[in-house]
C-alpha cells in the first residue's frame, strides 16, 4: 500500500538519541536495539518540521519473555 507521504529518517548519533539510549540502559539494564522502523509514518516528519526541526524520537517498547 502506498500512502504518498515522505519518509522520515533521523540520526541515531544525535545527542537526544544518545540520551535515550543511556536512559534505556539505566532503566532496563541492557543496551537498546536500534531499528529502522516507523519511516513510513509520514506524520513524524510533519511534526518534526512543524516543531522547528526538533529531533523526533520513536521509541517502540516491547517485553521479552524467555
Amino acid at each position: 500500500m502506498y500512502h504518498g507521504g515522505r519518509a522520515w529518517l533521523s540520526d541515531p548519533d544525535d545527542p537526544n538519541y544518545l540520551a535515550g539510549r543511556k536512559a534505556t540502559k539505566h532503566v532496563y539494564g541492557v543496551d537498546p536495539d536500534l531499528t529502522r522502523e516507523g519511516g513510513s509514518i509520514p506524520v513524524t516528519l510533519t511534526l518534526q518540521v512543524e516543531l522547528l526541526y526538533l529531533v523526533s524520537l520513536l521509541c517502540p517498547q516491547s517485553l521479552y519473555f524467555s
